[in-house]
């Protein structure tokens, strides 16, 4: 068989997959995958990337942390009608790329993350 692709020369945050391909790089959160799940209803927050977070935001009655735990780079947070899994840069491992873009697109299709 061929030789496995080399790493790649970034390393992506705890539970989080490194994707490349000849276009762009990805550290992607798959639901399902390394302990990560979040609720089919889930939706993201990525506006605020180039501050320096994004997340996924979900209703408190789809149940909470216990069920819904957030992966470990995620601190978890909450308001009066949701639950939030947010990632903050230069926290739990997350170092964002200067030109990090998230990839909010595919949550409802269990992927979550960010490309460069």
């Amino acid at each position: 068989p061929p030789p496995p692709p080399p790493p790649p020369a970034w390393k992506c945050p705890v539970q989080a997959h490194a994707i490349n391909n000849s276009h762009v790089d990805s550290c992607m959160w798959v639901n399902g995958t390394e302990s990560v799940k979040w609720p089919p209803q889930a939706s993201e927050y990525c506006d605020y990337i180039k501050q320096g977070y994004f997340g996924y935001v979900w209703p408190k009655t789809a149940g909470g942390f216990d069920e819904w735990p957030c992966p470990q780079a995620a601190s978890q947070g909450q308001n009066s009608q949701d639950w939030f899994c947010v990632f903050n840069n230069h926290e739990k491992g997350i170092n964002l790329p200067k030109n990090a873009k998230a990839d909010c697109g595919q949550l409802a299709q269990g992927k979550f993350g960010y490309d460069f």
